[in-house]
This record gives structure tokens, C-alpha cells and sequence, in this order.
């Protein structure tokens, strides 16, 4: 994987002006899904948004493998919506279309149709159960907060999550980024503000809902008597609307830190997802503590599934002895059941709460293949990769909370974290025996050392050469995504999703605190400060950074829709993208370049620049262009051994880019590594010399058309055919007539012509020519009829 011939190299560098095709190809991962299989042996991803109907068919969203998916009564389990290569368009069959980050899920029993929310590509999307048929219902597919009291196809949505039908109030949606809840009215298609003023904090408890402040919301339902709840996440609180239109508190202190049994409204509590029953009992997902808690009518909250440790466990016993990890939804059936999506374990869990035990309907364990060849292995929704000196690579394995090793010899190994197995993981212990927790990036120091970003545990840990782990991200909590390291500086950058910000961390004082250097400390996210210090800028979700070889900081401003430069002047500047989306941006100059939601960056020892854009492309900007390298519109899987630009990817995140050329990248959605191979245009062969093929030194009658053509070959300094070539003729004695007096050359490198002799009896020469070459010339001889 490491050598390149002699050739490939001077080919390579002849090229330096052009962008070198690619050719892919898999070496890590396969893509199981169970579809028409029993529901329990599927092979599930981060399953989220979950409804289930009077008969008990049970409908979620498969948010890591992009699908919509059912579990019948015969606990089969079948693709609905998604896996397809289109791109979503009314009318089509839900199962041909290409779908995305899918996370809010909610049931139109009359109209037999299922509302989805499309998170990252801020769109609500309609199912016809009935026919399959896909429909948009709203949202332009672009960031924004716009469209209330107008058409729900033009409105912007900001990352919406949970949704609630109610066949009177219509379609509730958790609009999370704009920290609102929206409302469609489905007879008129209309769009407006339920709750919520658009920017976050917390206010308005006693006041009107449209009136007050919510946080990230994540989740909304609706109970008896159409009071509607929201999972105020942000603000760890569940709050109630009331009839009158006023919002009020009913579970949640605004504290952080999980809080014992007690009056709801006093004690901790960290709402993700929620559902009411017919008789007022509120049940909660919190996704950071693991627990579903319930809440009664008369107020009083106890747990009911889980504790605080991330785990899987309890299967056909008492739930309040079972384990999760990052449950996030909940719903109930009409049985008496209470299904819960137990994300970070990708299995739909169910509480019969009449006896209060526990079972799994869908889903099992997505690890494998360690210490067998990487093509064979499972992976789940893999983030990042890295090189170490040798030319091994590491990956984050995101969804099985490892890191894994992809070594020279073909065959995978867990280097950190416990496969499969979620947790806070213990400190200066071996790695393979502390658990890690949605890692999302790996960083590679030349001394052998790993630095993590350990996600969802908000940290940055370190893997010493002796295999212990650490956290070195001491002092704060930070929302670790990205890292960058610098081997000069013996420093580590790392993007901040919590505070929309970036850091450095000074690896040479073990007791050294993250410093900022882009962003805003204080939360706010936003697009601003180009051509000013990066310490003022605003940055709106930053995931990847790289960092150039001459210093500079290259880093993904991924909800803004730009790639920034941070100078060693602490200066940032926009590179590349205007701030729009498009799905098929335009290759070119960069002024004026779009990138559509780009997720990670790597920059070569030439200074190129690399993106992978959640939209199924790889592109490459060298000097002042940009150019896509790999995948075309609509996400799937396909492409292996072919042309890079007619492969599908999906979702397409952290990168690198061997010293050969080689780009490598986790192609997260379809669980695998793949990797992008140059492959140099040839070369043209220069033109050397002329050659005479054939027809000198002929004899012919006056007026008369000589048997043999005049040939000629233009021939490089290896003798290889040059094509293209202008030759001329011209008659330099006698007289002749020509057939042609130019001609180009083909892929033989040949041209010809033929010759009719004139009136004039005696010698007749023909002189060949092509630029400064030494001409060649044919002798010829007309004699008397």
C-alpha cells in the first residue's frame, strides 16, 4: 500500500496542474442489514424516532443506516423508506430514494402515513403506507429559521428532531436549532411557531409559549386533553403548554446532574425524548444518564429502565435491573408496552409495564472481525482515520466505541475501547480494557502515543505507547469532535461542537487546560470575522481541522457551509464555500464555491486540500480550484474497482492522505474504509522524429495516379507513436498533385497521402515537415506514357 513505482511518480508530477482520477476500492467492512429477516437478528445503527400502531407494528427511524424500517407482528423486519440512490423527490417509492441522518418519527394512523424528520438536511418527509409513495412535506433541504405563516415546503428548519401528530393540532415539530416547536396544519400546508422565540435560553414559565425561551429542544408529544410536552433538552426540563397557550415547568430543576425519586419538578433530570399515556403518566429518555424515568399525573418521577452507567443488560428481567446506552425515544403501543429506541446499543427495547420487564424486539451487536482480514469485519458508522509513520491506519470505529487498526498485513485489531460496549471507561488502565463512548476522531503522534476525541464522554483521552489510557482535556467538558495534531509544536487542536469553538492543548505540560482560538467561549454560534482574529469569529457546528504543512489551520465550519484558514497570525479567513448548499456544487474556480454540509478536511505535503461533504462526495481543491474526486448525487453503496466518480457513497466522514497520494476515508454510513488510488492521466508522447513508411523512390507514367501511397510516422524518443501531429507536404521538384497538403497524425501515429504525377517527365521530390523536425523526403520519377 505504501510503495508506488519510479513511474506513477514522474507521471504524478507531470501532473501537477491537473487532478488526478481516482479509482476506489474497500479495505475494511461489510454492510449486513437483516432486512426480511427475524427483527432480533437485524444489525441496526443508532435507531432514534420510533412510533408503533394499534395492531403493534412497530415503525423507527435506522438513523445510522438511513433508513425507515418495520418490524411487523411477525417480527420481520423490512426496509420501508431509504437504502435507494435517487435523490428524494414526490411521487417516488420511499425504498428508491436516498435518505439521511433520520431522527423524529410519528404515526398518522387515519391517514395511514408516517412523518419523518431528514436532521441534517433539515427536511419532513411524508410516507405513503399505503402505496410507499415518499412526499416532501417541509423544509427546503438548506439551515435556517424562515417561513412561519407560509407554505411548509419554503420554510428552513436548524436540525429538526422529534415530531408529534395530533389529528386536531397537526404535525409538532421539535425544530432543535432554532430552539422552537413548529406546527403544520396538514389541511392547509402551513407552517407556524408553536413555542419557543428562536433564541435559546429559559424564560417564559407563566407567559405565552410563542413568548418564552426553550433550549435545544429535542422531543414534543401530545397528552390528554391536547397539552402538548417538550423535551427541553438544553434546559433540562420537561415543559407543558397549556390550553390557554402558556408554558409551565413539569419535571426538571435546570440542573445538570441526575436527582433521585421526588416531586418532579425539584430533581434532575436530562429529557431527550418523551410520550404521555392516555392517563397522564409521563415517561422520559435521558440520553446522558441512561435511564427512563417516568413521571405520574400527580407529579411524583422514579426511574423505571436503567442507571447512570451506559451498558446492555437485563434482557427477560426486571427493567429496573437492565442497562442502557443513550436511549433516544420512547413511545407507547395500545397494549400496555412502553418501546424504547436504545440507541448506542442499536436495539428497540420493550418494558411490558404491567410486570415491568424488559426484552429486545430489533436488533443486535454490530462488532466484529477482530484478528481477521479488515474486509470481513463489522463496523458501525466509522468517523475518522489516521496514518502512523509505518503506514498502518487507525479509525474510529464511532458506532462500536473503538478504535481499530488497519495494519499492513490486511488484518484488524481494537487498539482502545471495549467493541460493541459503550461507557465513561476507567483512567491509566490498558485501552483495551476501558470503554469508550461515540469516539469520533483519532490523532497519531510519531512516538506511537493515540489521541481520542471521546464524544459523547466529552473528553480528549491519550493512548501512551505502552497502551495506557488517559484524559488530558482536564479542567471543563468539552464536545470534542475533530483533532489536529502538530508534531513541531507538540500540540493537539480539537474542534468544540458544545461551544462552537477550537482548541489547543499544549502536549509538552501534562497539566496544561485547552486554550481557545476560534469561536465564541460563551455557546453562541454564528458566521462572522473573517479578515480579523479568530478568537472573535463565530463558528456554527466546527467538525473537522487539519492542519498544513507551513502551520496554517484548516478547519470544517460545517453548519455555515465553509472551510476556514486560521493563520500563524491567529487571522481567519473563509477558503472555500459561500454559505449556500447545493446537491450537485459546481466544480471550478473557488470564488464562489459551495460546499454542501462538509464534515472533515486533510491537507497533503503539497498543500492540497481534501473534504468529504455529508452530501456523498470527496473533493479536492488544488491551488484556486475545486474539484469533486469521489461519488455522484445520491447516497448508496457501490463503485469498488472502478472510476472513484461514478462510485456512491454515503455520508462520507474523516479522511487522510498517504505520502504516495492515496486518500483513505471513512465512508460512515456504509460501515466501511475505502480507499482512493491515483491513477495518472498518461502522459503524451512528444514527437521526435519523422519516419518514411512507405512510397519513396517510386516510378511512374506522366499523369498518372502512383500505386502506393506517400506514408509517414511521427515517432517519440522511445519510439512510441505520437498522435495529433500536423504534417506537410509540398512538392520541392517537379511537379505533382497532392492528395492533401496537410494532415494530423492518428493513434498510430501515421499519415498518408497520394500522389498523381504532372505533365513534366524527370525527377519528382516530396518534402514531409512537422515543426522544427528534420524533414523527410521522397524521391520519385515520372517517365513518358
Amino acid at each position: 500500500m505504501r510503495s508506488i513505482t519510479l513511474c506513477f511518480v514522474i507521471c504524478l508530477a507531470q501532473l501537477v496542474a491537473q487532478t488526478p482520477n481516482y479509482t476506489i476500492s474497500t479495505i475494511a467492512g461489510t454492510n449486513p442489514s437483516g432486512d426480511d429477516g427475524r427483527a432480533r437478528e437485524a444489525r441496526l445503527l443508532r435507531p432514534e424516532g420510533i412510533a408503533v400502531d394499534g395492531q403493534g407494528v412497530i415503525y423507527f427511524c435506522d438513523r445510522g443506516n438511513s433508513r425507515i424500517r418495520r418490524v411487523g407482528r411477525d417480527q420481520i423486519i423490512t426496509t420501508i423508506a431509504g437504502g435507494g440512490d435517487l435523490f428524494p423527490e414526490d411521487g417516488l417509492p420511499g425504498t428508491a430514494v436516498s435518505l439521511f441522518d433520520l431522527a423524529g418519527i410519528a404515526l398518522n394512523a387515519s391517514a395511514n402515513t408516517l412523518y419523518f424528520s431528514g436532521s441534517a438536511i433539515n427536511t419532513i418527509f411524508s410516507l405513503n403506507l399505503t402505496n410507499g409513495s415518499i412526499a416532501v412535506l417541509a423544509g427546503t433541504g438548506f439551515v435556517g429559521s424562515s417561513g412561519d405563516g407560509g407554505a411548509a415546503k419554503r420554510a428552513k428548519f436548524n436540525r429538526p428532531t422529534g415530531l408529534a401528530y395530533d389529528a386536531t393540532l397537526g404535525l409538532l415539530i421539535a425544530d432543535t436549532g432554532n430552539h422552537r416547536i413548529r406546527r403544520i396544519d396538514l389541511t392547509t400546508g402551513m407552517i407556524s411557531a408553536f413555542a419557543g422565540t428562536g433564541n435559546g435560553g429559559f424564560t417564559g414559565d407563566g407567559a405565552a409559549a410563542v413568548a418564552s425561551q426553550l433550549a435545544l429542544p429535542s422531543g414534543v408529544a401530545v397528552g390528554p386533553g391536547r397539552l402538548v410536552y417538550i423535551a427541553d433538552h438544553g434546559n433540562r426540563r420537561v415543559r407543558r403548554v397549556k390550553l390557554d397557550g402558556t408554558l409551565e415547568t413539569v419535571a426538571g430543576n435546570g440542573g445538570g446532574q441526575f436527582s433521585q425519586d421526588g416531586p418532579a419538578t425539584t430533581v434532575g433530570v436530562d429529557p431527550f425524548s418523551i410520550v404521555v399515556a392516555v392517563d397522564g403518566t409521563l415517561y422520559i429518555a435521558e440520553d446522558a444518564v441512561h435511564r427512563i424515568r417516568v413521571v405520574t399525573p400527580a407529579g411524583v418521577i422514579s426511574t423505571l429502565v436503567g442507571a447512570t452507567a451506559a451498558g446492555f443488560s437485563g434482557d427477560g428481567g426486571l427493567a429496573n435491573n437492565a442497562r442502557l446506552d443513550t436511549p433516544l425515544a420512547v413511545t407507547l403501543d395500545t397494549a400496555g408496552s412502553l418501546y424504547v429506541a436504545d440507541s448506542s446499543n442499536h436495539r428497540i427495547r420493550r418494558v411490558t409495564l404491567n410486570n415491568a420487564l424488559i426484552d429486545t424486539v430489533a436488533g443486535r451487536n454490530r462488532f466484529g472481525g477482530d484478528a481477521a482480514q479488515a474486509a470481513l469485519a463489522l463496523l458501525t458508522g466509522p468517523q475518522d482515520v489516521a496514518f502512523d509513520a509505518a503506514g498502518n491506519i487507525f479509525f474510529a470505529d464511532s458506532g462500536n466505541h473503538c478504535i481499530r487498526r488497519f495494519g499492513l498485513d490486511g488484518v484488524i485489531t481494537t487498539v482502545a475501547g471495549i467493541g460493541g460496549e459503550a461507557g465513561e471507561g476507567a483512567e491509566n488502565i490498558q485501552a483495551t480494557a476501558s470503554r469508550l463512548n461515540g469516539p469520533s476522531s483519532v490523532a497519531v503522534d510519531p512516538d506511537g502515543s493515540l489521541y481520542i476525541a471521546d464524544f459523547n464522554n466529552l473528553r480528549v483521552r491519550k493512548v501512551d505507547p505502552s497502551g495506557i489510557i488517559r484524559t488530558i482535556s482536564a479542567g471543563d467538558v468539552y464536545g470534542a469532535y475533530g483533532l489536529a495534531f502538530n508534531a513541531r509544536q507538540r500540540s493537539l487542536y480539537f474542534t468544540d461542537q458544545i461551544y462552537n469553538q477550537i482548541l489547543r492543548l499544549d502536549l509538552t505540560n501534562a497539566a496544561a487546560v485547552p486554550i481557545p482560538i476560534a469561536g465564541s467561549p460563551v455557546y453562541r454560534s454564528g458566521f462572522s470575522g473573517d479578515g480579523g482574529p479568530a478568537v472573535a469569529a463565530l463558528l456554527r457546528n466546527p467538525t473537522g481541522i487539519a492542519i498544513a504543512p507551513n502551520g496554517d489551520l484548516y478547519v470544517v465550519d460545517m453548519s455555515n457551509n465553509r472551510l476556514r484558514k486560521i493563520d500563524s497570525n491567529g487571522t481567519i479567513t473563509t477558503v472555500a464555500g459561500n454559505g449556500e448548499a447545493e446537491t450537485v456544487p459546481t466544480d471550478g474556480p473557488l470564488t464562489g464555491s459551495v460546499l454542501s454540509l462538509p464534515n472533515r478536511v486533510a491537507v497533503d505535503a503539497q498543500n492540497n486540500i481534501y473534504i468529504s461533504e455529508s452530501f456523498n462526495r470527496i473533493r479536492r481543491i488544488s491551488g484556486t480550484r475545486i474539484d469533486t474526486i469521489a461519488g455522484k448525487v445520491g447516497g448508496g453503496f457501490s463503485g469498488d474497482g472502478g472510476p472513484a466518480l461514478q462510485a456512491t457513497l454515503f455520508a462520507p466522514a474523516g479522511l487522510a492522505v498517504a505520502t504516495n497520494g492515496t486518500v483513505i476515508f471513512a465512508d460512515s454510513v456504509n460501515h466501511r474504509i475505502r480507499r482512493l488510488v491515483p491513477t495518472a492521466t498518461p502522459v503524451p508522447p512528444v514527437a521526435a522524429r519523422l519516419e518514411a513508411r512507405s512510397g519513396n523512390n517510386q516510378t511512374g507514367a506522366i499523369g498518372q495516379l502512383l500505386p502506393q501511397a506517400l506514408s509517414v510516422a511521427v515517432l517519440s524518443a522511445s519510439n512510441q507513436p505520437v498522435a495529433g501531429t500536423t504534417i506537410t507536404f509540398t512538392v520541392t521538384t517537379g511537379t505533382a498533385a497532392l492528395s492533401a497538403a496537410s494532415v494530423n497524425t492518428g493513434a498510430d501515429g501515421l499519415v498518408s497521402i497520394t500522389v498523381t504525377l504532372s505533365a513534366t517527365v524527370g525527377p519528382v521530390q516530396i518534402t514531409a515537415r512537422s515543426g522544427t523536425l528534420t524533414p523527410v523526403v521522397f524521391s520519385l520519377t515520372a517517365t513518358p506514357p
